[in-house]
């Protein structure tokens, strides 16, 4: 990624105003000029909506007294460019869910902007509502030149839904109490999910959908999404029930994700797919650790992939799955530790789990599999748990290689 792609709209340099109520907010917007800060006096305000406002350099909206920030009950923000929102209370507490359902209520909405930056935000519904009942937090679609960061998000159905983005940094956020999806969408090019902390998500266990910290799918999208890092991200279990951690998936089946960065990422006690990267080519995924607990295996899966080099990663189990000119060097399997604040841990016999990706009856705790005839035995090297499923006939005509050599030109390190 170039610097350039994700530079920020130079800061407020201009003249400050302070407002405290909804209407002299409204009004404010309605008259800044570029570069010009609006102060909240402590108080409740909106809903407020923005429309086709252009700012060369950017106006900060922004908290007058950071002790008791003020609060927002809405804010849309449409065809606009140059717009800093920064240390702001975003309330979706009470809100009315909308016609297709909590998932798809939003209070904040980003709609075809530009130059958008949001840092040190608090978005949160309701701290003794109903997760199931609450509404997600941010919609950004159709932006360029996102910035999201160091902002909490909790109690909350999804934190932040991205459709169809050019340009996006979402750094140095923290989520927790999510009932869904911490970070979710698809149709984004030039994306970097950086030094993000997950954690108490899927609150009831009765709920069959499988969250995800992380996610990036191509239904209803129309071309390839290109240019994606995810970097130095952290999922722990917590107090909430498992979920996935980084999942990216083609549903279409014919959008590859292109130049996929996955580096340096840590998923502990998740569900199944602790890492899954479906349909990605000209990829490196590189020093991610992925940790089972005791009961229930988390695992890395490739599948569908080509031109992907895969170092220095651990997990309980690798799954490959029909993919073609992958490398792999120096990965390691590592055991599944007792589920934090219980005894001993249990045998690794019973921690086997369902098999979403594998042929039916085939437990997960098998140390080496030969699915479809595929011969493993010559492959495995340091690994000790490799799986090769389906066809996989281009893995066959060329191997794993564990050794430092690669197959075709790694990107540049980050």
């Amino acid at each position: 990624m170039s610097a350039t792609t994700f530079a920020a709209v130079a800061q407020a340099t201009g003249r400050t105003v302070t407002v405290d109520t909804t209407a002299a907010l409204t009004a404010a917007l309605g008259a800044a000029s570029p570069g010009e800060t609006i102060l909240l006096a402590p108080g409740t305000y909106g809903p407020v909506s923005v429309y086709d406002r252009n700012f060369s350099t950017a106006v900060t909206i922004a908290s007058q007294e950071a002790s008791d920030p003020a609060v927002l009950t809405g804010l849309a923000v449409t065809h606009s460019t140059g717009l800093t929102l920064d240390d702001l209370e975003c309330t979706t507490a009470g809100a009315a869910i909308g016609p297709y359902g909590a998932e798809a209520t939003y209070d904040f909405e980003f709609l075809s902007d530009s130059n958008l930056t949001l840092t040190k935000l608090n978005v949160a519904g309701a701290a003794d509502g109903t997760l199931a009942t609450d509404i997600s937090g941010l919609l950004i679609e159709g932006s360029r030149h996102v910035l999201v960061s160091d902002s909490t998000f909790y109690h909350l159905h999804n934190a932040l839904d991205q459709f169809g983005n050019r340009g996006v940094v979402i750094r140095g956020n923290s989520f927790s109490y999510i009932w869904d999806d911490g970070i979710r969408g698809g149709g984004t090019s030039d994306i970097l999910v950086e030094n993000n902390k997950f954690t108490t998500f899927h609150m009831d266990p009765a709920d069959t959908d499988h969250p995800d910290a992380i996610q990036f799918w191509t239904s209803n999208t129309s071309s390839d999404a290109k240019n994606i890092t995810i970097i130095h991200n952290t999922y722990t279990r917590g107090a909430g029930n498992p979920i996935q951690g980084i999942f990216i998936e083609d549903e279409l089946g014919d959008l590859p994700y292109q130049d996929v960065t996955v580096k340096d990422n840590n998923i502990s006690g998740g569900i199944f797919n602790g890492i899954y990267l479906q349909h990605v080519q000209n990829a490196h995924v590189y020093g991610n650790t992925v940790t089972s607990y005791d009961g229930q295996d988390s695992n890395f899966d490739l599948l569908n992939s080509s031109n992907v080099f895969i170092e220095n990663n651990a997990a309980l189990h690798f799954t490959f799955d029909d993919d073609s000119n992958i490398t792999a060097a120096n990965n390691q399997i590592n055991a599944p530790i007792p589920i934090p604040g219980t005894a001993a841990r249990i045998t690794d016999g019973a921690a086997s789990g369902p098999t979403p990706n594998g042929p039916t009856g085939v437990p997960r705790s098998d140390p080496i599999h030969h699915w479809a005839g595929t011969p493993v035995s010559g492959l495995i090297g340091a690994m000790a748990s490799l799986h090769v499923e389906g066809s996989a006939t281009a893995l066959v005509s060329r191997p794993l290689q564990f050794s430092a050599a690669t197959h075709f030109a790694a990107p540049a390190s980050i």
